[in-house]
Protein backbone atom coordinates (compact mmCIF):
# COMPACT_ATOMS: atom_id res chain seq x y z
CA UNK A 1 0.00 0.00 0.00
CA UNK A 2 1.48 2.89 -1.03
CA UNK A 3 1.90 5.97 1.83
CA UNK A 4 -0.77 7.78 0.15
CA UNK A 5 -3.19 5.51 0.64
CA UNK A 6 -2.16 5.06 3.79
CA UNK A 7 -2.44 8.24 4.84
CA UNK A 8 -6.01 8.81 3.39
CA UNK A 9 -6.94 5.25 5.05
CA UNK A 10 -5.92 6.72 7.92
CA UNK A 11 -7.48 10.07 8.17
CA UNK A 12 -10.73 8.30 7.02
CA UNK A 13 -10.55 5.72 9.81
CA UNK A 14 -9.64 8.33 12.19
CA UNK A 15 -13.24 10.16 11.09
CA UNK A 16 -14.71 7.26 11.40
CA UNK A 17 -16.10 7.04 8.31
CA UNK A 18 -14.40 4.04 6.43
CA UNK A 19 -15.42 1.78 8.95
CA UNK A 20 -19.48 2.46 9.11
CA UNK A 21 -21.42 1.83 5.67
CA UNK A 22 -25.29 2.48 5.06
CA UNK A 23 -26.75 -0.57 3.86
CA UNK A 24 -30.27 0.17 2.12
CA UNK A 25 -33.18 -2.03 0.85
CA UNK A 26 -36.49 -1.00 -0.85
CA UNK A 27 -39.17 -3.08 -1.55
CA UNK A 28 -42.66 -1.98 -2.72
CA UNK A 29 -45.89 -3.31 -1.62
CA UNK A 30 -49.34 -2.92 -2.76
CA UNK A 31 -52.24 -2.75 -0.35
CA UNK A 32 -55.76 -4.04 -2.01
CA UNK A 33 -59.17 -1.71 -1.16
CA UNK A 34 -61.38 -3.09 1.15
CA UNK A 35 -64.87 -2.12 2.26
CA UNK A 36 -65.29 0.80 3.86
CA UNK A 37 -66.55 0.79 7.61
CA UNK A 38 -65.28 -2.37 8.72
CA UNK A 39 -63.64 -2.39 11.62
CA UNK A 40 -59.88 -2.32 12.49
CA UNK A 41 -57.93 -5.62 12.20
CA UNK A 42 -54.98 -6.91 10.79
CA UNK A 43 -54.04 -5.89 7.29
CA UNK A 44 -52.82 -8.17 4.89
CA UNK A 45 -50.80 -7.68 1.78
CA UNK A 46 -47.40 -6.38 3.11
CA UNK A 47 -45.10 -9.20 2.12
CA UNK A 48 -41.59 -9.24 3.92
CA UNK A 49 -38.42 -6.96 2.51
CA UNK A 50 -35.67 -8.98 1.12
CA UNK A 51 -32.89 -8.04 2.78
CA UNK A 52 -30.68 -10.07 0.41
CA UNK A 53 -28.37 -11.85 2.79
CA UNK A 54 -24.86 -12.12 1.81
CA UNK A 55 -24.97 -11.52 -1.49
CA UNK A 56 -26.94 -8.18 -1.12
CA UNK A 57 -23.79 -6.85 1.27
CA UNK A 58 -21.25 -8.16 -1.18
CA UNK A 59 -22.89 -5.84 -4.05
CA UNK A 60 -22.79 -2.77 -1.56
CA UNK A 61 -18.56 -4.02 -1.18
CA UNK A 62 -19.24 -4.98 2.56
CA UNK A 63 -17.56 -8.25 3.15
CA UNK A 64 -19.72 -10.31 5.70
CA UNK A 65 -16.56 -11.91 7.50
CA UNK A 66 -15.80 -8.12 8.49
CA UNK A 67 -18.91 -6.83 10.09
CA UNK A 68 -18.76 -5.83 13.32
CA UNK A 69 -22.45 -5.01 14.56
CA UNK A 70 -25.21 -3.56 11.90
CA UNK A 71 -27.87 -1.40 13.41
CA UNK A 72 -31.01 0.01 12.11
CA UNK A 73 -31.12 3.25 11.29
CA UNK A 74 -34.13 4.41 9.74
CA UNK A 75 -37.04 2.57 8.80
CA UNK A 76 -39.61 4.61 6.29
CA UNK A 77 -43.39 4.11 4.81
CA UNK A 78 -44.18 6.24 2.00
CA UNK A 79 -46.73 5.82 -0.13
CA UNK A 80 -46.50 6.57 -3.84
CA UNK A 81 -49.65 6.03 -5.14
CA UNK A 82 -53.26 5.41 -3.93
CA UNK A 83 -54.27 6.53 -0.77
CA UNK A 84 -52.86 8.88 2.80
CA UNK A 85 -51.25 6.64 5.56
CA UNK A 86 -53.32 8.22 8.31
CA UNK A 87 -56.88 7.14 6.38
CA UNK A 88 -56.15 3.27 6.36
CA UNK A 89 -53.02 2.57 9.23
CA UNK A 90 -52.83 2.21 12.72
CA UNK A 91 -50.11 0.38 13.51
CA UNK A 92 -46.87 -1.18 12.08
CA UNK A 93 -44.43 -3.51 13.35
CA UNK A 94 -41.18 -4.32 11.27
CA UNK A 95 -39.39 -7.56 12.62
CA UNK A 96 -35.83 -9.04 12.06
CA UNK A 97 -36.24 -12.45 10.94
CA UNK A 98 -33.90 -14.78 9.40
CA UNK A 99 -34.30 -19.13 9.58
CA UNK A 100 -33.19 -20.43 13.08
CA UNK A 101 -33.15 -17.19 14.32
CA UNK A 102 -36.19 -15.39 16.82
CA UNK A 103 -38.05 -12.84 15.20
CA UNK A 104 -37.02 -9.57 16.97
CA UNK A 105 -38.64 -5.87 16.76
CA UNK A 106 -36.75 -3.30 14.62
CA UNK A 107 -38.90 -0.46 14.42
CA UNK A 108 -42.42 0.48 14.80
CA UNK A 109 -45.31 3.49 15.05
CA UNK A 110 -48.45 3.39 16.52
CA UNK A 111 -51.74 5.87 16.25
CA UNK A 112 -50.48 6.38 12.77
CA UNK A 113 -54.22 7.65 11.88
CA UNK A 114 -54.11 10.32 14.72
CA UNK A 115 -51.16 12.06 12.17
CA UNK A 116 -52.19 14.80 10.15
CA UNK A 117 -54.49 14.40 6.96
CA UNK A 118 -52.18 14.14 3.87
CA UNK A 119 -49.66 11.94 5.56
CA UNK A 120 -47.57 10.07 2.89
CA UNK A 121 -44.57 9.45 4.58
CA UNK A 122 -44.00 8.01 8.11
CA UNK A 123 -40.87 7.69 9.74
CA UNK A 124 -40.57 4.27 12.14
CA UNK A 125 -39.51 4.77 15.68
CA UNK A 126 -36.58 2.72 15.23
CA UNK A 127 -35.05 0.35 18.04
CA UNK A 128 -31.07 1.32 17.08
CA UNK A 129 -29.51 -1.12 20.63
CA UNK A 130 -31.08 -4.08 18.17
CA UNK A 131 -27.73 -5.61 16.50
CA UNK A 132 -28.78 -7.14 13.03
CA UNK A 133 -25.21 -8.47 12.25
CA UNK A 134 -26.96 -12.52 12.70
CA UNK A 135 -29.96 -11.44 10.77
CA UNK A 136 -27.71 -9.56 8.18
CA UNK A 137 -25.52 -12.63 7.55
CA UNK A 138 -28.30 -15.71 8.23
CA UNK A 139 -30.17 -17.84 6.24
CA UNK A 140 -33.24 -15.83 4.18
CA UNK A 141 -33.48 -12.69 6.13
CA UNK A 142 -36.20 -10.74 5.85
CA UNK A 143 -38.03 -7.74 7.13
CA UNK A 144 -41.46 -9.09 8.19
CA UNK A 145 -44.14 -6.47 8.61
CA UNK A 146 -47.43 -6.28 11.09
CA UNK A 147 -49.95 -3.83 10.35
CA UNK A 148 -53.26 -3.26 11.49
CA UNK A 149 -55.97 -0.57 10.65
CA UNK A 150 -58.82 -0.85 8.12
CA UNK A 151 -58.27 -1.51 4.23
CA UNK A 152 -57.48 1.37 2.33
CA UNK A 153 -60.53 3.08 0.07
CA UNK A 154 -58.25 2.40 -3.20
CA UNK A 155 -55.49 0.22 -3.80
CA UNK A 156 -52.39 1.84 -2.30
CA UNK A 157 -48.33 1.05 -3.09
CA UNK A 158 -46.58 1.73 -0.30
CA UNK A 159 -42.95 1.96 -0.57
CA UNK A 160 -40.39 0.26 2.22
CA UNK A 161 -36.58 1.32 2.74
CA UNK A 162 -34.76 0.26 5.41
CA UNK A 163 -31.52 1.63 6.05
CA UNK A 164 -29.11 -0.66 8.32
CA UNK A 165 -25.80 1.27 9.50
CA UNK A 166 -22.86 -1.90 9.14
CA UNK A 167 -19.92 -1.12 11.32
CA UNK A 168 -16.96 -3.14 9.42
CA UNK A 169 -13.75 -3.86 10.95
CA UNK A 170 -11.38 -2.63 8.54
CA UNK A 171 -7.66 -3.39 10.92
CA UNK A 172 -7.03 -6.24 8.05
CA UNK A 173 -6.72 -3.37 5.69
CA UNK A 174 -3.65 -1.47 7.78
CA UNK A 175 -1.94 -4.22 8.35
Amino acid sequence: MSRTSLALLLAVTACGGLDEVDFTRSASVTIPAGPAGVPPATIGGFSPVDLGGEAALREQGIDPGDIDSAHPRRLRLEVKQGSDLQTWLHDVVLMARAEGLPDVVVAEKHDIELLPDGTRVVDLDVHSDVDLKRYLVGQSPTLGIEATGTPPSEDTTVEITATVRVDVNVSGLLR
